[in-house]
């Protein structure tokens, strides 16, 4: 499939009295239309960074340091700020973890939705009002009781709806939905990604899902890229990489999954230790302080990402993978 997004050796980096400290290393993904593409991976491992860059919205005092974006052949990291304010929204968006502090608390649900036709289609409110009133119709919302409140004035499941109606107002080409379900119950948060789904197939947007819940990834991803200390570990269609993963550490991620399949599991084994510090980060894999099966040269040296089997797009940057490929005669 041709590649709606591709970013390429994202490099984020945070200047300290200590020196440069690298947050984001090299990160490179691509997405189709119509695709969903799975970020996963620990808190700090670059998921969110990963979006904020391409979305040109890194915060200070992060910098970018190096890589490219190429939306629809523009290099999103290139453009100047006033042409690519003008594509957030219109052609790019994103749904944020938090809906409570995503939306406005003084502002009404009209005012904020009437605003987006108001700044990139130039309607007057009064006929951006109806815009407005079918984009909460469309995400399950009855009109004429939202429009009017405020947002602490709705329960957070409403309030993710509002989230996504405003992030789909304009129909973007591409979606991301940075751990859009984490502040809802597991009811909530099924309805919330059929949602998504439904609007996505209806309207052909490309969605970059980022999560840390498998079981959800599983369900709703095509393809699945695995992060750890901002470098890429593993990538895959999902189906290939939750059946099949190679990388120790999507192992352990998977190892520590609830599942209803097979035999419980009391209590679930868990990956020891802890990520990285960044103002620390271990020489050579950053994992290796924490995987069963690191040599000397894991210690010393940097995996790189490759392709080692069929499908040649599931890749891995493991220097014990070749080995374990041949002990299981794969």
């Amino acid at each position: 499939m041709t590649a709606l997004l591709e970013a390429l050796d994202l490099a984020v980096e945070l200047d300290t009295r200590e020196g440069r400290v690298p947050l984001l290393d090299g990160v490179s993904f691509e997405v189709a239309a119509g695709e969903t593409l799975a970020l996963v991976g620990e808190s700090g491992s670059g998921k969110t960074l990963t979006a904020l860059t391409v979305l040109g919205l890194v915060p200070p005092p992060l910098r970018v340091r190096a890589g490219r974006a190429f939306f629809r052949e523009r290099n999103l990291l290139r453009l100047p700020e006033r042409e690519l304010r003008r594509l957030r929204g219109r052609e790019l968006a994103i749904v944020f973890q938090d809906p409570l502090g995503a939306l406005h608390p003084l502002l009404t649900v009209e005012r904020q939705l009437t605003e987006v036709l108001e700044v990139h289609e130039r309607l007057t409110r009064r006929a951006a009002r109806p815009r407005a009133a079918a984009a909460l119709e469309e995400v399950g919302l009855e009109p004429e009781r939202v429009l009017a409140a405020y947002p602490h004035e709705l329960s957070g499941g409403m309030r993710q709806r509002v989230a996504i109606a405003m992030a789909l107002l304009l129909r973007p080409a591409l979606l991301f939905a940075d751990e859009p379900t984490t502040a809802l119950d597991a009811h909530l948060e099924v309805q919330v990604l059929e949602l998504l789904r439904a609007l996505q197939r209806r309207h052909g947007t490309a969605v970059v899902l980022i999560s840390h819940d498998l079981a959800r990834v599983a369900e709703f991803a095509d393809r699945v890229q695995v992060l750890y200390a901002g470098r890429t570990q593993e990538s895959a269609a999902a189906r290939v990489l939750f059946e099949r993963p190679l990388h120790p550490y999507t192992r352990g991620l998977l190892a520590s999954t609830p599942t209803l399949a097979g035999e419980p599991r009391f209590p679930l084994p868990a990956i020891p230790g802890q990520p990285p510090d960044p103002l620390a980060r271990p020489p050579g894999c950053a994992f290796h302080p924490r995987c069963p099966l690191a040599s000397a040269r894991c210690r010393a040296e940097v995996p790189p990402l490759e392709s080692l089997r069929a499908p040649s797009d599931h890749r891995t940057a493991c220097f014990e993978t070749p080995r374990l490929l041949l002990e299981r005669g794969a």
